[in-house]
């Protein structure tokens, strides 16, 4: 290897470079990773390629005899990692792994091969986003609670021991009905939402207003059967972006001169004691479909 020079290649617009001063092997990647040991210290080095990119591994042992492994990335085509592999071949080409079969270098350097393991990361990764905008509704779902509770004792944060409720208080004639409409293959969906506030039966004019209940659509005569109920079923919606939308609370303040909390309570009236069983199952079959497609990747990998 050419004494002092920097190899330079990037991977996904992140700079990575590898540095020979003559005594150690210096790798950089980005802009704060960095691997240094001593060249007398390297074991081997193996070159693998996959359709999108190219990865150089070092593998070397440290003070204490153990054996590490640097992974250096690389776009397909860059030129700086091609002369550096040039450069070890000819340095030093008894310590390449690249005269083995992929299986064997793999196994040489203790090292999982990303062929067969990645389809099992992505599946992994994909998992984990899914699941995590599926919070809300995963907790709901495995909420198996139900307890009766005034408004009063939701505003004060109570604990109620669950977000399942039979939620009793005062109506207001005061309502949003918001629209919405999606259009899919040509065919339009309209689904319509209702949000009414609940109060205490003390409530004065001048008070805010802490719980905002949703509905679906709602009929004339459902809506008048709304303003004569003085309980409700339903679930607490407070988790993460659960909650009501900046606008919609505004329409309150700009329509009905109501005094709308800047916490205000969403409560979605379902008429369940358990909610979000459909979420779950939702979940579980995105969940399903992205694992049959990385079985049946990984499953060929292993051919």
């Amino acid at each position: 290897m050419e004494q002092g020079r920097e190899y330079i290649f990037e991977y996904m617009g992140t700079k990575n470079s590898v540095t020979f001063d003559g005594y150690n092997v210096l790798c950089k990647r980005g802009p704060f990773r960095k691997n240094s040991f001593p060249v007398a210290n390297m074991v081997n080095y193996y070159v693998y390629e996959d359709k999108s990119y190219r990865s150089l591994y070092f593998t070397y042992t440290d003070d204490s005899g153990k054996m590490k492994k640097v992974m250096m990335y690389s776009q397909l085509g860059e030129i700086g990692l091609r002369d550096l592999v040039e450069a070890l071949n000819a340095s030093m080409p008894t310590k390449s792994l690249n005269h083995l079969t992929e299986r064997e270098a793999f196994q040489a350097m203790k090292a999982a091969n990303p062929r067969k393991w990645g389809p099992v990361a992505a599946f992994l990764v994909i998992f984990s986003i899914i699941t995590i905008f599926f919070i809300p509704a995963l907790t709901h779902y495995f909420d198996f609670g139900f307890a009766d509770a005034e408004v009063q004792q939701l505003i004060a944060g109570e604990d109620l021991g669950t977000r399942n409720l039979n939620l009793s208080g005062v109506p207001l004639p005061q309502n949003l009905e918001e629209t919405t409409s999606t259009t899919k293959n040509g065919s339009t969906s309209v689904t319509k939402k209702v949000y009414v506030p609940l109060v205490a039966p003390d409530w004065a004019e001048t008070d805010n207003v802490d719980v905002i209940m949703q509905f679906d659509e709602l009929g004339d005569a459902e809506f008048d059967g709304v303003l004569e109920s003085s309980e409700f079923v339903g679930v607490v919606r407070d988790i993460w972006y659960e909650g009501m939308e900046d606008d919609q609370i505004q329409f309150f303040k700009d329509n009905y001169d109501l005094r709308i909390s800047d916490h205000v309570i969403m409560f979605e009236v379902t008429g369940e004691e358990h909610n979000d069983a459909l979420m779950f199952w939702v979940w579980v079959g995105i969940n399903a479909f992205f694992l049959l497609i990385f079985v049946v990747a990984f499953i060929k990998s292993k051919k």
